[in-house]
């Protein structure tokens, strides 16, 4: 299998690990102690909202490789319409809910993603 393949494949693997997050029932699982733990002064699961989403813009660049801004800014798109999806389809699952904490969480990872793009091609470029 060519080794482009394989990046699209780990991306799209990826997205649906985001996606069976979004709609698992976690309360039930017995990790319902997210909601309770607290780092610095956020809940434990914004924080992993957040640390969920830091991949998915860098998986993209890595997999498809846009050659040009107005590509560049039409992943940046489709991350953050991900990430709001994410959690807006809680509001129809009735073992979850919609909590605009976790929306801002998913966005805020997205572009710590692109961050860290930015600064990872910017020391490929003068390092």
């Amino acid at each position: 299998m060519p080794f482009m393949k394989v990046r699209k494949l780990i991306a799209f693997a990826y997205l649906l690990v985001i996606i069976a997050l979004a709609v698992f029932p976690f309360s039930s699982a017995g990790v319902s102690g997210l909601n309770t733990v607290h780092v610095v002064s956020f809940r434990l699961d914004h924080v992993l909202h957040l640390l969920a989403f830091v991949p998915l813009y860098p998986l993209v660049v890595w997999a498809w490789k846009p050659q040009t801004l107005r590509k560049h800014i039409l992943w940046l798109m489709a991350g953050l319409i991900i990430a709001a999806l994410a959690e807006y389809v809680q509001y129809f699952i009735a073992y979850r809910s919609w909590n605009p904490a976790d929306l801002m969480a998913n966005v805020g990872g997205v572009l710590v993603g692109v961050v860290l793009m930015g600064f990872y091609h910017w020391g490929k470029r003068y390092f």
